[in-house]
């Protein structure tokens, strides 16, 4: 169920940014996705939350404690808007100067992006909490809520510009928010009252591992905006149809991460649901390579128009590049849901360095696309690398 709502989702997404490339210029293009990779990187601190409430939750779901949990609940939902109103705030006073850094774009629009990234953080706390009770139901149908809530209010929305599209996407996400959260156990109040939540250190391993991977994911738009001197618009069509692959990733990771945690929690392997989750993107993947590699060129030029076919010759690399991404995300899902924590240093140190590699590139489409694979390859091996490892330790 997870899987096809993914699934919808993806493809909603995909319908929506193929309507919007037509009226928009390839500049206006560029500027959506420029700033709408702000959303991911502010949401990062969520999708670690949310992490960090399936490893601490799962303790209560396997010793059926289900009163201190709804207590300890309680305790993380006032704990969770006390960090995140004031950061809302400190968001919008700094829009307008990342708006100018990113070239003179919207504060308005920086604002909503920014906006809409936390109310997800908040968000990834009640998918959390659906996830360790394994409700995959409740999960699916918010995540195609959200498919569907994002193309109708921002397809509503695309007449009047960018920077009413990325209103459009903080409506969307305040409505899904609110479908989630109906969908969250609430229990009647009691007397037990906890001061703790106890995910400190899984929520700042999970926050690194998971925010090297948000900047592996951009950081070849992020080098060609900081270095290029023209429109990005061609790029962004290609880098856009290769991303859903990684986006499609994270969804099926809602499930791979509390099946793990809680497998381990019972000194059981959660290989099953490994394959499981690799074999569904693996598959996807080579679907995406085929079509780059065969017709990607000619479905560019035909479906976005043949302003867009400027960095056509990048998709076919990206597709990899991403594909390898994905697989490297299921597989930091896995170590981070098994307790391992090393990797997440190296992801760091790696990420980090993918941003001087790329912007070495000059600026050049087909050359930055061919580094950025070189980079979530090497990646790739490392993550498979320390999924290996675990799997070898946890048998012994």
């Amino acid at each position: 169920m997870v899987a096809v709502a993914g699934l919808v989702a993806n493809v909603l997404n995909a319908l929506f940014t193929l309507y919007i490339a037509h009226p928009f210029s390839t500049a206006a293009y560029g500027a959506f996705t420029q700033v709408s990779s702000i959303f991911f990187l502010v949401a990062l601190p969520g999708s670690a939350l949310g992490v960090a409430v399936v490893r601490r939750a799962a303790h209560y779901v396997l010793n059926h404690d289900d009163t201190t949990m709804l207590a300890w609940q309680r305790t993380l939902y006032r704990r969770v808007w006390r960090v995140m109103l004031p950061t809302a705030g400190a968001l919008v006073a700094a829009s307008r100067f990342v708006g100018e850094w990113l070239g003179n774009r919207s504060w308005i629009a920086v604002s909503a992006v920014a906006l809409a990234g936390v109310i997800w953080g908040v968000l990834s706390v009640d998918r959390a909490l659906l996830q360790v009770r394994q409700d995959y139901r409740g999960l699916a149908f918010n995540i195609a809520f959200e498919g569907v809530a994002r193309l109708v209010l921002m397809m509503a929305l695309s007449a009047h510009g960018v920077t009413a599209v990325l209103v459009g996407l903080l409506l969307a996400e305040l409505a899904t928010r609110v479908q989630a959260r109906h969908r969250v156990p609430r229990g009647s109040v009691t007397e037990i009252v906890l001061e703790h939540t106890g995910i400190t250190l899984d929520l700042l391993i999970a926050l690194g591992a998971l925010g090297s991977l948000s900047l592996l994911q951009f950081a070849d738009i992020f080098a060609l905006g900081h270095v290029h001197q023209g429109p990005l618009g061609g790029y962004s069509a290609a880098s856009q149809i290769a991303k859903t692959i990684v986006y499609g990733a994270v969804i099926i990771g809602g499930f791979l991460l509390p099946e793990a945690v809680l497998d381990a929690g019972r000194g059981k392997l959660a290989t099953r649901q490994l394959f499981i989750a690799f074999t569904l993107v693996l598959s996807a993947g080579v679907f995406l390579v085929t079509v780059s590699a065969t017709v990607g060129p000619h479905l560019i030029n035909a479906v976005f128009g043949s302003r867009y076919g400027s960095a056509s010759t990048a998709l076919l690399p990206l597709s990899i590049a991403m594909t390898a991404l994905a697989l490297t995300t299921l597989g930091n899902t896995y170590l981070l849901a098994t307790g391992y924590r090393w990797h997440a240093v190296v992801l760091i140190v790696l990420s980090l360095g993918s941003l001087s590699i790329l912007s070495a590139a000059g600026g050049n489409f087909g050359t930055t696309a061919r580094w950025d694979l070189a980079v979530q390859v090497v990646v790739m091996l490392v993550i498979i690398g320390g999924v290996a490892s675990e799997y070898l330790r946890q048998r012994e």
